[in-house]
């Protein structure tokens, strides 16, 4: 009998998660948001320019994921009536 192919997880991983855009990353940094985070520490998290963190924040606002904080400095939180309308919505 032969050897079972070897997989390399991690390295698969890593393959997916390059692959993902950043207003996904950005998604998921928001939806783990248990606190106001300013945009500067967003963009941190998901390694893209501040400017483009806040441009994916204000859609993600306009979708009812997050909501604005704080103006100066720009801080946004996770919205939780997002996760409550979703979590009751009709299937199809």
């Amino acid at each position: 009998m032969s050897d079972p192919p070897s997989i390399d997880f991690a390295a698969e991983w890593d393959t997916v998660l390059n692959r993902r855009t950043a207003v996904e990353n950005i998604y998921d940094v928001a939806l783990q948001l248990a606190e106001p985070l300013r945009v500067a520490a967003i963009a941190d998290r998901v390694e893209v320019t501040p400017g483009t963190a806040q441009k994916y924040l204000r859609f993600l606002t306009e979708l009812g994921v997050v909501k604005k904080a704080c103006d100066v400095p720009a801080t946004y939180e996770r919205n939780d009536a997002f996760r409550v309308a979703a979590n009751r919505a009709v299937p199809d």
